[in-house]
């Protein structure tokens, strides 16, 4: 009865002990965990504001670039700098202008004030149009305006229309000059590069798409049109963001979307910023964004070598722990045993002792017997 409540005391100890690493562990893990969480909670923050500022960048290069443009415009073609005189001087210096700006310029568009039409285009010949052209001014802008914009059917890009009126040899001449945003969007935003799979990308005031490194998302309307052509798809995390984006000059978070140019249309956690520009009163929204796991898989990584460490640890602690336990019961049971063998081993040394005496006393007696029988 002894053995089995020592056993039973042995196997709580060891229950108890194994409990209490696992206790441990557990605890370990969870602040693990929690640490984890408020880590990544902070790298995405610190990201959005990354975002943010990366945003607010590409805002102020476009917005400069294309001040400077307008004012390279009035500036080259101000009646002091002697734009019209000889029709030949005249087409030098409109093709002139767009070789020097290479590719940013499609065409430009001459209108004398007869009504016609004179197309320039890098590498050709100027030619007469009819008097119904693809755009025709608005009239009056004395300094060069920014006037509309359209997608190109030859680029399959936006481009901008610019008109300045320009007065020589007592006549008004109105230019119009076609800005390819393809060329704005490959000098200033395509070159801020964010990580791997991040990028930028810029809609008007009415939310369609006028910049994007994937070519078939121009021309949408970011919301309508994509639910129109993605049926399958579910936006409405998407419908959020361009509220925000309507109602708020800047902001960041967390969106779900898709990656646009992948023909199965994947869908993506992204951290996402935006940022509100004003250009000549239309408001433009330049967003960046990143996925979320090209911040998160180093995390992850990290994280994932961590728990295999705390289990191997917590497994090893375990073993160690039970066989120290194990080790430790052996050897006091060894001591017991041996313990319980040596009084044993004392008691039957005094049941041999005293059965020596009884031994003893039985021939003392059978002697004193003997003798008084010979007495007699």
């Amino acid at each position: 009865m002894k053995w089995i409540k020592e056993t039973k005391g042995k196997r709580q100890a060891a229950i108890g002990a194994v409990f209490l690493v696992v206790f441990l562990s557990l605890v370990m893990a969870l602040s693990c965990a929690e640490f984890y969480k408020r880590y990544k909670e902070q790298v995405i923050h610190t990201e959005e504001s990354q975002l943010l500022t990366i945003a607010g960048i590409i805002g102020n290069n476009l917005d400069m670039f294309l001040n400077e443009q307008l004012e390279q415009i009035d500036l080259f073609y101000s009646s002091e700098n002697g734009l019209l005189g000889e029709k030949m001087q005249m087409n030098r210096k409109i093709s002139y202008f767009l070789d020097k700006n290479e590719k940013l310029y499609n065409w430009i568009r001459l209108i004398c004030p007869d009504g016609r039409q004179i197309l320039y285009k890098a590498g050709t010949e100027p030619f007469y149009e009819a008097a119904e052209a693809e755009h025709t001014p608005a009239g009056h802008a004395t300094n060069a305006q920014i006037t509309g914009k359209k997608i190109s059917e030859e680029t399959g890009w936006y481009e901008m229309y610019i008109e300045k009126q320009v007065e020589a040899n007592g006549a008004v001449y109105d230019l119009v000059l076609s800005m390819d945003l393809e060329q704005l969007y490959r000098q200033i935003v395509e070159p801020v590069k964010i990580g791997k799979g991040g990028y930028s990308i810029v809609k008007d005031q009415d939310t369609y798409i006028i910049m994007h490194h994937v070519k078939s998302q121009i021309g949408l309307e970011a919301l309508e049109d994509r639910q129109k052509m993605y049926t399958q798809l579910d936006l409405d995390d998407l419908k959020q963001w361009l509220e925000r984006q309507n109602k708020e000059d800047k902001g960041a978070g967390l969106i779900h979307t898709y990656i646009w140019d992948n023909p199965e249309l994947k869908a993506v956690k992204r951290v996402a910023a935006f940022q509100a520009i004003y250009i000549q009163g239309e408001r433009w929204i330049v967003n960046s964004t990143i996925p979320l796991t090209e911040l998160s898989q180093p995390l992850d990584t990290m994280m994932e070598i961590l728990v295999g460490i705390a289990v191997l640890y917590m497994v090893l602690l375990i073993t160690a722990t039970v066989y120290i336990l194990y080790n430790r019961f052996r050897t006091i049971s060894q001591y017991r045993e041996i313990a319980y063998l040596k009084e044993i081993n004392q008691g039957m040394e005094m049941v041999a002792k005293k059965n020596d005496e009884i031994r003893h006393y039985q021939r003392i007696q059978s002697l004193g017997m003997m003798a008084s029988h010979i007495a007699h």
